[in-house]
């Protein structure tokens, strides 16, 4: 009876390696799969603190390159509005400079007059005919017997020849108190079809049509 104890102790002791063997191994896998798992995590986290790092630099770089920006934005919106004052003070000048060229203009024109509705026959009207003409309506319509052509230093017709249309006539007189005395009367023209204005400037005529 001896001998089948034997046997049995034999085989629990037998068990007992295995086991042991088995759970030796479990450790060792376990303390390789550790040691993987730690590398893993020591080489990811280098890779993330190195792209850490590369962000850190790519937004310092973003950061002085915004800086730059603003700095030529602020210097662009200087720029501008010291363009702007200037176009301001161009336009300025150029409206100044208009008004005086139109008082100019309007100047060499005081002695001027324009007369409306002189029956206009011939295309090509000699001066001295036209001057004849002017002469006339001063003397038997405006009742101007003091001007003669003598006063009248030149008259034409302006604008296009047109049939059944009468061109106007402008009219430089040789002083400005003739073109006075011709305003004074031109209201004796009234009903006769005929019209005397001032020659003004297209800038003054329109102010005075509106």
């Amino acid at each position: 009876m001896t001998r089948p104890k034997r046997k049995k102790n034999g085989a629990s002791h037998t068990q007992s390696e295995d086991s042991l063997c088995l759970e030796h191994d479990i450790i060792t896998r376990l303390q390789t799969l550790e040691q993987k798992i730690e590398q893993t995590s020591k080489t990811n986290t280098q890779k993330l603190l190195e792209e850490i790092e590369k962000l850190k630099s790519a937004i310092h770089d973003i950061t002085i390159e915004n800086d730059s920006l603003k700095k030529e934005l602020k210097s662009l919106k200087e720029e501008r509005s010291i363009i702007v004052d200037e176009m301001q003070q161009l336009r300025y000048m150029v409206d100044v400079l208009h008004e005086k060229q139109n008082d100019m203009e309007q100047y060499h024109r005081r002695n001027n007059v324009r007369i409306f509705g002189v029956k206009d026959l011939e295309q090509y009207e000699k001066a001295e005919d036209t001057v004849r003409e002017v002469s006339n309506i001063l003397k038997s319509k405006l009742h101007l017997t003091h001007l003669d052509s003598s006063c009248i230093d030149i008259a034409h017709r302006v604008g296009v020849y047109r049939k059944k249309a009468d061109r106007a006539i402008i009219v430089r007189l040789t002083s400005h108190k003739a073109q006075n005395d011709i305003i004074r009367a031109r209201r004796a023209l009234k009903g006769t079809g005929i019209m005397i204005t001032e020659d003004s400037t297209p800038k003054n005529a329109a102010l005075l049509h509106k």
